[in-house]
């Protein structure tokens, strides 16, 4: 069994397009079965030759809940609260 940690985006930046790019983007997008985010971004990697992140880490465990409880452990990551969790989204927002 594979354990998948995901890189967390966290930067944002807001793109307008024509109507006609849009149109193409989100025809390539739905045809590589990604979103257009996910698009913009590969592109933007590829065309200025930049070091692209690992979004995923696969790792071959045995036991993934146990697995999930060491990672939560080594990186000291209590559960938020729904309070917490407002917070961040609302400060994402500024």
């Amino acid at each position: 069994m594979y354990v998948y940690i995901l890189v967390m985006l966290t930067k944002r930046t807001n793109i307008l397009f024509s109507q006609d790019t849009w149109d193409q983007l989100t025809a390539l997008a739905a045809k590589r079965k990604q979103s257009v985010g996910s698009v913009v971004r590969q592109a933007v990697i590829d065309r200025f030759n930049l070091k692209a992140e690992k979004k995923v880490k696969k790792t071959k465990v045995d036991n993934p809940l146990l697995e999930l409880s060491r990672l939560a452990k080594k990186y000291k990551t209590p559960p938020l609260t729904a309070k917490e969790i407002k917070a961040y989204i609302n400060a994402g927002r500024k």
